[in-house]
């Protein structure tokens, strides 16, 4: 499933990559962190914000631990990333390590000034 989700991600298909998760589920295939992974890339590249909070709270629920990769493409499609940085911390208490590295960087590209912090 995995590979063919990453073809249809390479051509930015996200209801065929929708409708291919919804039949593994169906096919008792349980999704792992790279299904997620895949996802959420997609969706990050087409500015998909609600579509990928979906996915995260599906992830979830399936008992998947999101790590720094998950929590970047969250952040990635947020307009907002401190707003982005507060609903993961709301939703995902122990967010802390990863948005803390994202805080570092940006505190990183305000001293160079490529960013206004």
């Amino acid at each position: 499933y995995n590979i063919e989700l990453s073809k249809l991600g390479a051509l930015r298909k996200t209801p065929d990559m929708f409708r291919l998760c919804a039949q593994m589920k169906l096919d008792e295939v349980k999704p792992n962190i790279i299904t997620y992974h895949l996802l959420l890339q997609t969706c990050s590249h087409l500015m998909l914000d609600q579509e990928s909070w979906a996915i995260f709270e599906d992830m979830i629920a399936m008992g998947i631990q999101p790590d720094a990769q998950v929590f970047e493409s969250l952040l990635s499609v947020t307009l907002f990333p401190i707003l982005g940085c507060l609903r993961l911390l709301i939703r995902h208490p122990d967010a802390g390590g990863p948005l803390q590295t994202y805080g570092t960087n940006l505190a990183s590209l305000g001293d160079r000034g490529e960013i206004r912090v």
